[in-house]
């Protein structure tokens, strides 16, 4: 078998890489300081996104994955190998760009080969019904444009930017009710926090959704954790089914507030 991969190379599905954790990210000697935190705050109703951890190990589980061959890799591989991370990063931009080869790359592979019509892409890529001044870092769309789930990107190495410290919903909010979009994602490579509109029965405001923190490095455990790219997964297969959410809005607090700057 002339074109069979050698020994030590590993055959990977789709369901290998959704398992996988993110590789390190690689911040060189120099990098930014500043925060990019957008002067703007979320003033709706938000809770925790009740068992997103449960229903993201759930949906993997359950799904009835093809098994094709979506890349090859080393069993084992040496520092130099192409698997691991080779480029420093020092700026948003760089986070953003790593973020996208390791999770956008892939997840668009996982989702190809998997028959789903899912990718991600950055904002401008995207096919609108209506000009939308603001840019988003990140979007999931269709291949024909439409958008799927937004995303904003940060780095990870200043303080203001650690998801698990400081909840920065009221950005992704905005795009989140400006796009009528259901979900969305924040990011800055080494955390994830997913975002989910939704009206409870009975009552006459959207209330936003936020799930637990996951980490680049979490491994799938049954029953304990998932991996980013499961996450991605399952918020990409739901924002797939449906997209769309209107937000209504409260009255007297309303969804988001652009800070005064002092």
């Amino acid at each position: 078998m002339p074109n069979a991969p050698p020994q030590e190379t590993l055959v990977l599905n789709a369901q290998d890489l959704v398992l996988q954790a993110l590789p390190t990210l690689q911040i060189g000697p120099g990098h930014t300081t500043s925060s990019a935190i957008h002067k703007v705050s979320f003033t709706g109703k938000m809770r925790p996104w009740d068992n997103f951890v449960s229903d993201v190990e759930s949906l993997c589980n359950a799904f009835q994955w093809k098994g094709n061959r979506v890349a090859n890799t080393d069993s084992a591989p040496l520092p130099h190998h192409l698997s691991r991370e080779q480029i420093s990063v020092g700026d948003e931009t760089g986070a953003q760009g790593r973020f996208h080869q390791n999770v956008g790359q892939v997840m668009g592979g996982v989702f190809l080969s998997e028959g789903l019509d899912i990718k991600f892409g950055d904002f401008k890529s995207c096919v609108l019904d209506e000009v939308y001044n603001r840019v988003p870092d990140s979007v999931m769309r269709r291949a024909a444009g439409s958008p799927l789930a937004v995303g904003e990107m940060k780095s990870p190495w200043v303080s203001s930017h650690r998801i698990r410290d400081t909840l920065l919903a009221g950005q992704i909010a905005r795009y989140m009710r400006d796009l009528k979009l259901k979900y969305a994602y924040l990011s800055n490579y080494e955390e994830a926090m997913f975002f989910c509109q939704n009206d409870p029965l009975g009552a006459h405001q959207t209330e936003l959704l936020y799930s637990d923190v996951i980490d680049f490095s979490n491994r799938a455990v049954t029953g304990s954790s998932v991996t980013i790219r499961q996450c991605f997964f399952y918020v990409g297969v739901c924002a797939a089914q449906q997209p769309n959410h209107t937000t209504s809005e409260s009255r007297t607090t309303g969804w988001v507030k652009d800070m005064v700057m002092k």
